[in-house]
């Protein structure tokens, strides 16, 4: 349920009233066009004494009736929020007062600019000296200012999170529950010029995440602890999709691999080996393909697969 702030129970139902009959639409219309267009599910369906409802100080909306509302009247969600006290401006303080254990982008996105806001006015001319000055002494924020005043500050291209409180190991610089602020202009004005430079493709900002999974699990770094540096629920997701094997690892393991062959391998093993080969590429195909594994040091073939490779 929502929660509005104080307001006109009976200037709330006048406006309701006066918005539905611009529309050519009633309460009940609108009760009766709910059920239709939401039939599945009740939760969005307007009661036929929606009005009635709406005065007692106990009630208040859900989501799903609002959303209801703008679908029906074809006015945005966000003007119904503010008919009943809620705006979408208030989601950004409320992500950055409660406490998160995972980090967060917050929502800086700005959905009524004709809104007040407290701000900064200056209350004596700054003079800089030597010594430590509060800047209480300088600013005071008891000014209120409407956002479209403050239009040509604000700067799109900036992204706000807050650090969750189990994210140590992903950034051990900053504080949990510390909010910073991210330049979403880093890529394209400075790492990529940069990767051109130097002849690099630009994989996106979750290359930096594969690339510390795939270096951490060639360290020898266990999968649990991946998955908790990656901040993964499942360890599955970060081996099967974080993780890369690259042509270097696979090299490695065929040479280990064949290391335990050259001295764990029983000749009956062998000999199945000799008679699957023979069987999928030809005895031929079969001898050579032995007898180039025998002189890169791997397993020795029998004698009369040997014979004819070495002569």
């Amino acid at each position: 349920m929502l929660a509005p702030r104080r307001r006109d129970r009976s200037n709330v139902t006048l406006i309701i009233h006066s918005i539905l009959a611009s529309r050519g639409s009633s309460l009940a219309e609108i009760a009766r066009q709910s059920r239709v267009r939401f039939s599945r599910s009740p939760l969005f369906h307007i009661p036929p004494n929606f009005y009635d409802a709406l005065r007692r100080p106990s009630f208040s909306p859900s989501l799903h009736q609002v959303y209801a509302l703008s679908v029906l009247t074809g006015y945005r969600i966000a003007d119904w929020l503010s008919l009943f006290g809620i705006s979408f401006d208030d989601v950004a303080r409320f992500q950055a007062a409660w406490s998160q254990r995972r980090t967060a982008e917050l929502d800086a996105h700005i959905y009524d600019r004709k809104a007040n806001v407290s701000w900064f006015e200056e209350t004596q001319p700054i003079s800089l000296g030597s010594e430590l000055t509060s800047l209480g002494n300088w600013l005071s924020g008891m000014a209120i200012r409407p956002l479209d005043s403050l239009s040509s500050r604000l700067s799109p291209s900036f992204r706000y999170l807050k650090i969750g409180s189990t994210d140590a190991y992903s950034f051990p610089d900053l504080l949990p529950g510390s909010i910073v602020r991210v330049d979403g202009r880093l890529p394209s004005d400075v790492i990529r010029p940069i990767l051109q430079n130097a002849k690099l493709p630009w994989y996106g900002w979750h290359a930096f995440r594969r690339g510390l999974a795939t270096n951490l699990h060639r360290l020898g770094v266990s999968d649990r602890v991946i998955q908790e540096v990656l901040r993964h629920a499942n360890v599955t997701t970060t081996m099967n999709i974080y993780v890369k094997m690259v042509s270097a690892d696979a090299v490695i393991a065929m040479k280990a691999l064949e290391a335990i062959c050259a001295t764990t391998v029983q000749p009956e093993v062998l000999k199945k080996l000799v008679s699957d080969l023979e069987l999928s590429h030809g005895k031929s195909q079969c001898q050579k393909q032995l007898g180039e594994l025998a002189e890169r040091g791997g397993f020795e073939p029998p004698v009369g697969v040997l014979a004819p490779t070495t002569v």
